[in-house]
């Protein structure tokens, strides 16, 4: 979502927690904390709100990105139901409606690249990962990118221990990482 935005985050609003997994899980006296569901809002600094729905305990694996625009919405979709033991099925869909054709597309890997791990990701990631260990032009997250990433889900997980908005500005400050605001 930070890379479809565009902009710096200033606000993550969160609601969630764990309600089905790991509930009865423990080691070294320590019970699991791990959310298993989750409502997350994040403003941006150009007026760009996303949203992420997390649901870890569907019968099935689902993934859904959804952008939406004033002259349309780009739609990308991944399910694989772990039960059937099928092939993934993922698409990407251009929606313009009323300003042009829409356009529907399959991109599902092929099956040796799929069953590498996580539906084919794996494979691509290592092929990133080495890429950038090389210093090969990647398009791929960057270090930053990804740090980011990791700052929206500290303030998700503040949020839903809060209750309340987090700022990210004071978060950073709070954690000592106001280095590396945008």
């Amino acid at each position: 979502m930070n890379l479809a935005a565009d902009a710096k985050p200033k606000k993550v609003y969160a609601s969630g927690g764990q309600g089905v997994n790991f509930l009865d899980f423990e080691q070294d006296g320590e019970t699991a904390d791990i959310d298993d569901h989750a409502f997350v809002v994040i403003d941006y600094d150009n007026g760009i709100r996303g949203n992420f729905t997390l649901n870890m305990f569907c019968h099935d694996f689902t993934e859904e990105m959804v952008i939406c625009g004033d002259r349309g919405r780009l739609v990308t979709r991944e399910i694989f139901n772990i039960h059937q033991q099928k092939p993934s099925s993922a698409t990407v869909a251009l929606e313009l409606g009323e300003f042009g054709g829409s356009k529907h597309t399959e991109v599902t890997y092929a099956r040796e690249i799929e069953s590498s791990g996580h539906h084919g990701a794996t494979y691509y990631e290592h092929i990133a990962f080495v890429d950038q260990l090389e210093g090969n032009l990647s398009t791929s997250a960057t270090p930053l990118q990804g740090l980011w990433s990791i700052i929206i889900a500290c303030a998700a997980q503040q949020s839903i221990a809060t209750g309340e908005a987090v700022d990210i500005d004071q978060f950073l400050a709070d954690n000592k990482l106001s280095e590396f605001s945008k």
